[in-house]
C-alpha cells in the first residue's frame, strides 16, 4: 500500500486597495515533476510538507524559497486527492493566501481568477476559484 503525500498549495490573492472587485491570482507554471504528465502545467505554488511541520509553516516555507515573496496564510479552501500515472498519490490542501509583492515572480502569472479555465491547469485549481466564485454569489 502508497501512502499519502501531503502538499500544500497558495491560493494567492491580491486586492486592488481602491478597487476591491478587482482581484488577481498568481499562478506558476510547473516546470520540474517526477511525473511527466505535470510539467508545463498552471498551478497554485507550493509544495511538500516536511517532517513535523504544519501546512501554514510549509506553505509560508515553500513560497519564500520558490518564489522569494512573503506571504499571510488566512484559510484552507479546498483539500483533493490525485493519483497520478506514476502512482504518486497526493493529498493537496489548498489555502486562501495575501501576498503584498507586486510583481510576478519567475514562472508566475498575476491572472483575474474568471479567466483561469484559459490556464491548463492541475487538478484542483478550477474547483477552488468555483468555490470562490460561489462563496462571493
Amino acid at each position: 500500500m502508497k501512502h499519502i503525500i501531503p502538499v500544500v498549495a497558495a491560493c494567492i490573492f491580491q486586492r486592488h486597495p481602491m478597487l476591491p472587485h478587482r482581484t488577481r491570482l498568481l499562478l506558476h507554471i510547473r516546470d520540474e515533476s517526477r511525473d511527466p504528465e505535470l510539467l508545463e502545467k498552471w498551478e497554485f505554488p507550493g509544495g511538500m510538507m516536511e517532517y513535523g511541520e504544519t501546512p501554514e509553516d510549509a506553505l509560508c516555507r515553500e513560497i519564500r524559497e520558490e518564489l522569494g515573496i512573503v506571504i499571510q496564510v488566512n484559510r484552507l479552501l479546498y483539500a483533493q486527492t490525485n493519483i497520478y500515472e506514476s502512482g504518486e498519490h497526493y493529498l493537496v490542501l489548498f489555502y486562501e493566501c495575501q501576498t503584498d509583492c507586486e510583481h510576478a515572480p519567475k514562472g508566475c502569472n498575476w491572472i483575474v481568477p474568471q479567466r483561469i479555465r484559459e490556464f491548463d491547469c492541475l487538478p484542483g485549481a478550477y474547483e477552488v476559484v468555483d468555490r470562490l466564485s460561489n462563496e462571493a454569489g
